[in-house]
């Protein structure tokens, strides 16, 4: 663990744009104690206690005592001003120790003018910073104060490296959508409230028997004078208007 001075890049002597970090020639001869690395990891403890992570890029070689440099967005981002009189403990991780970055999903904070490719905008600067972690923020190169992003989600870990490979960036409105769709599952057919079985035919209403032969049919149409059926006409017919 190291103590070293925090400097912003607009309070540099080189006031830089890029998103790494910028080590002091001292600093940079005590990291390299540690080891090889392809890239170098600043993990540095904030005011607030968490710890957030850069990559190291180009060091300051005007600077003799123990001094990082970043970007002026991180340093806001942390919480530090960057005037050259905050210190913080910062480790020096190694790139291989990190997981590899397979998907990225963002989520956007104000407003992109349509038609901007913001995977665009963020592709060399992502590759500076070399490093992303859940819930950081972002800011959007060419919109500053008007939109950023926040990191929702990282995988296969919630701190991964960026080592330049094809990844996978999704805007988290879009990405819960195509989620949304995926594990949509067809509606059942809802079931009948009551289906009657063999054991339930009593309790359907019984409906009258047909008539099995005509002799049958004929004896309960001619019935009797007495009964309550229908009784055909035995007079004699008479034309209307005939004498």
């Amino acid at each position: 663990m190291h103590s070293v001075k925090i400097l912003s890049s607009v309070y540099s002597e080189e006031n830089y744009t890029a998103w790494f970090a910028r080590p002091s020639i001292h600093l940079l001869r005590d990291m390299h104690t540690q080891g090889d690395s392809a890239r170098w990891i600043a993990a540095i403890t904030t005011p607030s206690g968490l710890v957030e992570r850069i990559a190291i890029g180009d060091p300051l070689p005007e600077y003799s005592e123990a001094v990082l440099a970043l970007p002026q967005w991180f340093c806001m981002d942390a919480g530090y001003v960057g005037d050259g009189s905050e210190t913080a403990s910062v480790r020096f991780e190694r790139s291989e120790d990190l997981p590899r970055a397979t998907e990225i999903v963002v989520e956007t904070i104000g407003d992109i003018p349509d038609g901007m490719d913001v995977r665009e905008l963020l592709e060399h600067p992502l590759s500076e910073l070399g490093v992303l972690q859940e819930d950081q923020m972002l800011p959007i190169p060419c919109l500053e104060g008007q939109a950023s992003l926040r990191v929702k989600a990282t995988k296969p870990a919630a701190c991964v490296f960026l080592d330049g490979n094809e990844i996978a960036l999704h805007f988290f409105e879009q990405h819960e959508r195509v989620q949304a769709q995926q594990s949509r599952t067809p509606t059942p057919m809802p079931t009948p409230f009551f289906t009657p079985t063999e054991g339930d035919a009593s309790m359907l209403p019984s409906l009258p028997a047909l008539p099995t032969n005509t002799n049958n049919r004929q004896s309960s149409l001619q019935g009797s004078s007495g009964s309550s059926g229908y009784i055909p006409f035995g007079g004699v017919g008479r034309r209307l208007g005939s004498t």
